[in-house]
């Protein structure tokens, strides 16, 4: 199968993220991987629409694709402005029911939000969001790190092979009209000679809303 590697990090081939993807793509020869470094080319593809197109239709070529990401926010800001551009330019007919996985590293700490972003932006696109990895800065050095890298990434490729299904996007929730009545106090609030009363469910007596 052929896979479109979307890279965030702006130091491109040379970066510890891309070293993942190396080793991916050796344990998988069997798989094809075409690379672009988004974060160092984009402002030539925001301001040149024939670079954009050249991704568009590397990805509409592909099987699927996964993007190696940093997890650092400042650093997710140019593949937050690739991310947003199909959608300006009416090209998000290519992305549709193709499988996507996401790779994080450096810091696990803010990963969740940056999994549930990329998750947003698939659903938007109708895309099938596998998943998403994390990775610490040294995990390749780590032979139990590799085993669960790998197995993340075959049951990824084998999702997209086998056209597993994924968890479906949920549906929107209902909004109600409700009014706003302003409130307008007469005279103040004092607290003499009245007991104010917090109830809660907490059962530690050693807690301070028990007190």
């Amino acid at each position: 199968m052929r896979f479109v590697v979307l890279n965030g990090s702006p130091k491109g081939d040379v970066s510890v993220t891309m070293q993942y993807v190396r080793f991916i793509q050796k344990k998988f020869p069997n798989h094809e991987f075409l690379i672009h470094n988004i974060s160092q080319r984009l402002s030539k593809i925001e301001e040149d629409k024939g670079s954009f197109k050249e991704i568009i239709q590397s990805i509409e070529r592909q099987t699927g694709f996964y993007g190696p990401f940093l997890s650092t926010i400042s650093l997710s800001i140019p593949i937050q402005a690739f991310h947003r551009a199909p959608m300006g330019k009416g090209s998000t007919e290519v992305f549709k029911d193709k499988y996507a996985a996401a790779f994080f590293h450096l810091d696990p700490f803010f990963d969740h939000i940056a999994h549930s972003y990329v998750n947003a932006i698939c659903d938007d696109l109708s895309m099938r969001f596998f998943g998403g990895y994390s990775a610490d800065m040294y995990d390749l050095l780590k032979e139990r790190e590799r085993e669960r890298l790998l197995a993340f990434f075959y049951g990824f490729f084998e999702a997209t092979q086998n056209k597993i299904p994924n968890l479906e996007k949920p549906s929107a929730s209902d909004s109600y009209p409700f009014g706003v009545c302003p409130w307008t106090s007469q005279g103040g609030f004092t607290g003499d000679r009245k007991r104010i009363v917090i109830l809660h469910d907490i059962k530690d007596p050693q807690s301070n809303a028990a007190g």
